[in-house]
C-alpha cells in the first residue's frame, strides 16, 4: 500500500515538473526550475516577486526614516490589495500582515508629502489607503489632519461625516475620540 502511494506521488511530480518546465520554458523562464541527483528545487534568485521585493524594501526602513523615494518604491510595489483581495485560510496571517505594514507606510508617506508642501500627492495616496483600509483611524485621522491644514476645513468635515456614518453602520461606534478632537471645533 505504502509502495503504491509512494509510486503515485512520484508520477505526480514527474508530470507536474514537467508541465511547469514547459510551461516556463515557453516564456524564457526555463532556469527557474532546478534538478540535480533526483531533487528538485526553484532558484528564487531568478524571479520577481513584488511581496519579496517589499519585504527587503521594508527591513531597510527605520522608525525615523525620512527619505521619500524609498517609501515611494515601497507604496509601488504593494499598490494594490495582497491576492488580490482573495482569501486564503492559508495565507491569511501573511495577507494581515501585508494589510497593516501596506495601512502604516501609506499613512507615512502622506505624511511626508504633507510635510513637504506634496499635498496633492499625499491626497491622491490616502484615497487609495481609504480604499483597502475603510475603517482605519490612521488613515483618517491623516486625511482630516491634510485637509485642515490646507485650510479646507468642509473637506476635513465630509471626510469625518462620511468616516462616522461608516463606523455607525458597519459596527455601531463613532470615531476614535482623537479625530474627533481634530474636527470639533468646525461642528
Amino acid at each position: 500500500m505504502l509502495f503504491r502511494s509512494i509510486t503515485r506521488a512520484s508520477n505526480n511530480l514527474y508530470s507536474t515538473w514537467y508541465y511547469m518546465r514547459e510551461a516556463l520554458n515557453a516564456k524564457d523562464a526555463g532556469g527557474i526550475l532546478q534538478k540535480s541527483l533526483g531533487s528538485y528545487g526553484v532558484s528564487i534568485d531568478n524571479i520577481r516577486c513584488d511581496l519579496y521585493e517589499f519585504r527587503k524594501l521594508h527591513n531597510t526602513l527605520s522608525k525615523h526614516c525620512v527619505h521619500v523615494p524609498l517609501y515611494e518604491n515601497i507604496a509601488r510595489l504593494c499598490s494594490g490589495l495582497y491576492l488580490n483581495g482573495l482569501y486564503y485560510s492559508w495565507a491569511a496571517d501573511e495577507q494581515r500582515y501585508f494589510e497593516i505594514e501596506q495601512e502604516k507606510l501609506m499613512v507615512k508617506l502622506a505624511s511626508l508629502y504633507r510635510e513637504s508642501g506634496e499635498a496633492e500627492k499625499a491626497l491622491e495616496l490616502l484615497n487609495k489607503a481609504i480604499f483597502n483600509c475603510p475603517f482605519s483611524d490612521e488613515v483618517y485621522k491623516e486625511i482630516i489632519t491634510l485637509h485642515i491644514s490646507s485650510g479646507n476645513t468642509i473637506a476635513a468635515l465630509h471626510h469625518y461625516k462620511k468616516y462616522e456614518e461608516s463606523l455607525l453602520s458597519e459596527f455601531g461606534t463613532e470615531p476614535s475620540e482623537q479625530i474627533h478632537s481634530l474636527v470639533e471645533d468646525f461642528l
